[in-house]
């Protein structure tokens, strides 16, 4: 049933080899989408995104058959995708912003392209993202002559498209290892669990703890003070309800913004400048830990200054330092997910927005996956992350140039 389900060449009465690349969701219908407008450089930039082959995401495949060229008979290449609907798909009529805020179940993998056979363009932008047909065209040049040609136009306008100037490209540098991984460490993801444990039970046990103590010591205490130890009881019980709702994370958040700002103050050189009121407290969130519950799922955290004036992103991290100059980023763009855990008053799960960046270094295309940390004292509602997350969209996508904002980035104002 699985060979049945796979490509079949009828000349050479064998299966076709198939190879398979799992995406982000999402991913892969936007990379069909640039093949077919012709966008080949784009679609082969896309390939270098992808995820580890055990994350259920969408699925790239591709089929030809190995034994025509040696018979010297140019086979087709097939392509197959699937993909897991994303949580943007929304009714007719429903507002961007409802469809975040009352995000569906995912419906599973959907097959959106299947078995359709690709142009010599076509293959030519996909044959560097799978070996076994790379392998195909390059021992057989004459059997696909379009195939190579193609990829080779599109290796050519892919180092056109590259910035050139050395400063036009952003820059990773590792922080100095006697001051680096003193922010992220194991101790301080146990004592920021103890610290959001305190601040969730914390009312709870005002609320229940006097009232305890005082029913042990009054048999029967008068009406006036059963009054009084009700009101108390319910309003530290409203209390911790609101709190839990709104501000869970809040000294938790805090104790790791004091916990970095010590740790930064020590370095005799840091990226940003400590003091400056628009730095932005954030998490580095990589892909792979999306979606999963871990003690600490961030891979860094730090300061983020967007510097309108030198036109670049600078961030002083635990373990990283960045300098991305406008010139070097090739996309902006909001994504989310949703956490898995919910609590049972929930109508939908919490959304965690992250603002990625892909930029072009001296090694290629990098990406990183900026998430806000929450340490002001404001109500933390489902609206207002959103807000803030494209806020801080906007203010990165503010300092590129106008031919980068409209070809790279997306327009965060359509989800309010």
């Amino acid at each position: 049933r699985n060979r049945s389900a796979r490509a079949y060449c009828e000349d050479c009465g064998q299966w076709m080899k198939s190879e398979s690349l799992n995406l982000a969701p999402g991913q892969g219908p936007l990379l069909w989408d640039r093949l077919q407008e012709g966008l080949y450089v784009e679609a082969q930039n896309q390939l270098e995104n992808t995820t580890r082959p055990t994350n259920v995401t969408g699925v790239l495949s591709v089929e030809h058959c190995l034994h025509c060229p040696q018979a010297g008979r140019t086979g087709a290449v097939y392509l197959t995708l699937k993909d897991v609907p994303s949580p943007e798909a929304q009714r007719p009529g429903q507002s961007k912003l409802a469809g975040f805020l009352n995000p569906r179940q995912s419906a599973g993998m959907a097959t959106l392209v299947n078995q359709a056979m690709l142009e010599p363009e076509e293959v030519g932008a996909l044959i560097k993202g799978f070996p076994a047909l790379r392998s195909t065209v390059e021992q057989h040049p004459r059997m696909f002559e379009a195939e190579r040609a193609a990829a080779a136009e599109i290796a050519l306008e892919a180092a056109e498209q590259a910035p050139q100037k050395t400063d036009a490209l952003a820059r990773i540098a590792p922080v100095d290892p006697l001051e680096a991984g003193t922010i992220l460490t194991r101790g301080n993801a146990i004592l920021q669990t103890l610290v959001d444990l305190a601040s969730a039970l914390g009312p709870l046990v005002l609320a229940i703890a006097p009232v305890a103590l005082l029913l042990t010591r009054l048999k029967n205490p008068p009406a006036a003070v059963s009054i009084l130890l009700m009101v108390w009881l319910f309003g530290w019980l409203g209390f911790n309800v609101c709190w839990n709702f709104f501000f869970v994370g809040y000294h938790s958040s805090r104790f790791m913004r004091a916990r970095t700002m010590r740790a930064f103050e020590m370095r005799p050189s840091p990226a940003v400048d400590l003091h400056d009121p628009e730095l932005v407290f954030v998490d580095i969130l990589p892909r792979t830990n999306w979606g999963k519950i871990m003690l600490e799922s961030a891979s860094d955290i730090g300061l983020l200054k967007v510097d309108v004036r030198k036109r670049m992103l600078i961030f002083e991290g635990d373990r990283e330092r960045y300098w991305i100059p406008a010139a070097s980023i090739l996309e902006v763009k909001h994504e989310y997910w949703a956490q898995l855990a919910q609590h049972e008053l929930q109508r939908t799960p919490t959304l965690i927005h992250l603002i990625v960046v892909r930029a072009m270094t001296d090694k290629g295309p990098w990406e990183t996956w900026f998430t806000q940390r929450h340490h002001g004292f404001r109500m933390r509602t489902r609206k207002r992350r959103l807000e803030e997350a494209l806020e801080l969209e906007a203010r990165i996508r503010a300092i590129l140039p106008d031919q980068q904002v409209g070809h790279h980035s997306r327009d965060g104002s359509e989800f309010l």
